[in-house]
């Protein structure tokens, strides 16, 4: 009865995540991934895709190397950073729960120059991969999005079985509030006093829904007992330095 209701809500939540992305990414869906500093220029927002990558993925691969191996980027949105991987490995398989975000990220994406990436629509749970394909598993500021602590290891347990032995994970997760004051009030709100608070005050109800804040920050403990029922070697947790202190981190595992 319980696995049940697990499989249950887990559906739940990912068709609430399916609605809420299609729609952000209807009205704009480069603003919804980079809320902060999207400024309407492509080139920009590639850019910065690849600032990341640069960041926190190349000193895992250390430049120059051939484009060999096989990346999963898991919540690609439009491909902000899907091109930056397609540059450092020989394929790229990347999944958004969101069409609205596919259909962008394959017009963005039609010159052969980026034929080794492939962009697809998974269930939000799920990844429609065989076992032990992937090389490097990649995910950057989709965790924050997922609307329970359940959904994120349903995520975590696919890369867990997606990933090859000896592959690794390079996992984004929040740790913190910027305003944790703030959140401390507003976590005691039912769904629908939070939405009339964000209306009340002039801001964007598409940032107000669970699918966008996600659920609360996770701690060490919790991030140390999720990959280990992913089966995954938890390597290292670093501060992700393009986010104020203690808000996000970044997991590195093995397999």
């Amino acid at each position: 009865m319980f696995g049940a209701i697990m499989v249950f809500e887990l559906g739940h939540d990912a068709r609430e995540m399916q609605l809420g992305w299609n729609a952000r990414a209807s009205r704009d869906p480069f603003f919804y991934v980079e809320t902060y500093r999207w400024r309407g220029d492509l080139d920009h927002f590639f850019e910065l895709g690849e600032g990341v990558a640069k960041r926190v993925i190349d000193p895992l691969y250390p430049p120059p190397r051939p484009a060999t191996g096989a990346a999963l980027d898991l919540g690609c949105g439009p491909g902000r950073i899907s091109r930056a991987l397609g540059r450092r490995f020989a394929s790229v398989a990347a999944f958004d729960v969101s069409e609205q975000m596919i259909a962008t990220a394959k017009r963005l994406h039609a010159d052969p120059a980026f034929d080794n990436i492939t962009f697809a629509t998974n269930d939000g749970v799920g990844l429609p991969i065989a076992d032990d394909q992937i090389d490097f598993a990649w995910t950057y500021e989709v965790f924050q999005h997922m609307p329970t602590h359940e959904v994120m290891a349903a995520n975590l347990n696919e890369i867990g079985r997606v990933l090859r032995r000896g592959g690794l994970a390079l996992v984004h997760l929040k740790t913190g509030y910027e305003r944790p004051a703030l959140h401390a009030v507003l976590r005691f709100l039912p769904e629908w006093a939070l939405t009339l608070a964000v209306r009340l005050t002039g801001r964007d109800p598409m940032m107000a829904d669970r699918t966008f804040r996600g659920a609360p920050p996770l701690t060490r403990p919790e991030i140390e007992a999720m990959f280990a029922h992913a089966r995954l070697d938890l390597l290292n947790v670093f501060s992700d330095p393009g986010h104020p202190p203690g808000t996000r981190c970044f997991a590195l595992a093995s397999k």
